[in-house]
């Protein structure tokens, strides 16, 4: 019998392992469940059988609980691990949570990839980057007031180019509400206070999928009120500094004198 034989489980099968030291913050969960959701779950999880019958995770509990909330998923790949000692399987906890830091990236490469990506239409917030990585070095050792100057910020921006359609698009088709709307109808059946459930809803709102080709065309064929309060809200950006002062892009005087503060050789 092959012991790495990928098998499926039911997802409410499969306990987490109360001694993972790992710990996994909400937003990272969010992610991943947008993940499962777009590809599925093909990297299988390690799992092994307890005396008890049950399925007790060894690896993968960012796959795992992202899949308890996954509206598509219901089960997911598992390898068993029964040849795995109680020793071996709490320090792979720890190993394969190191492994992924021992892992860099070729600079140049890993910016064309971006640079192809950025082009399309995927969101790059699935890539897993809490911030961009930003490797133009070709202003360091500027100074504020130089970038002030030579309009670094607003060159900086790489927004993708949309050629309008000659046909206007309905409003349906402008965003994609689907988990919106199922985790509010989730949020109101639950028994939470009305408060917490108001603020949960605001927060499920951040999952509606916007597709800005769209929007371009749609903005392209409306009035002249519409289309101000389209570029105020972000959703189109004509002028880089107009969508400075509407607060898209923004930084303050405080982030400024912090710069200056934490550079000091930088100020002129």
């Amino acid at each position: 019998m092959n012991k790495d034989k990928i098998i499926y489980i039911d997802i409410d099968k499969i306990q987490v392992n109360p001694s993972n030291p790992v710990n996994h913050p909400r937003h990272d969960i969010d992610r991943m469940v947008g993940i499962l959701d777009d590809y599925g779950c093909r990297p299988p999880i390690l799992v092994k059988t307890m005396d008890d019958g049950s399925n007790q995770l060894v690896d993968g509990e960012l796959r795992l609980l992202a899949g308890q909330q996954s509206t598509k998923l219901t089960q997911l790949p598992t390898i068993n691990c029964n040849d795995w000692t109680e020793e071996q399987i709490l320090a792979y906890s720890v190993i394969s949570r190191n492994t992924a830091q021992w892992q860099g990236f070729e600079e140049q490469k890993l910016d064309d990839l971006l640079n192809q990506l950025k082009d399309t239409d995927f969101p790059m917030d699935m890539l897993g980057f809490d911030e961009m990585p930003n490797f133009d070095s070709d202003n360091q050792g500027e100074s504020v007031d130089d970038f002030e100057a030579d309009d670094t910020y607003t060159k900086k921006i790489t927004a993708p180019i949309y050629e309008p359609k000659n046909e206007k698009p309905s409003l349906s088709e402008l965003c994609n509400q689907d988990k919106t709307d199922s985790l509010i109808d989730e949020i109101r059946s639950s028994n939470i206070p009305k408060d917490e459930q108001q603020f949960l809803i605001e927060s499920a709102k951040r999952h509606t999928v916007f597709n800005y080709q769209l929007i371009a065309d749609y903005y392209a064929h409306s009035n002249k009120e519409t289309q101000d309060l389209m570029e105020k809200s972000a959703l189109v950006i004509i002028d880089f500094k107009k969508a400075i002062e509407n607060g898209y892009v923004k930084l303050s005087e405080e982030i400024a004198q912090q710069y200056l503060k934490d550079y000091p050789d930088d100020e002129t």
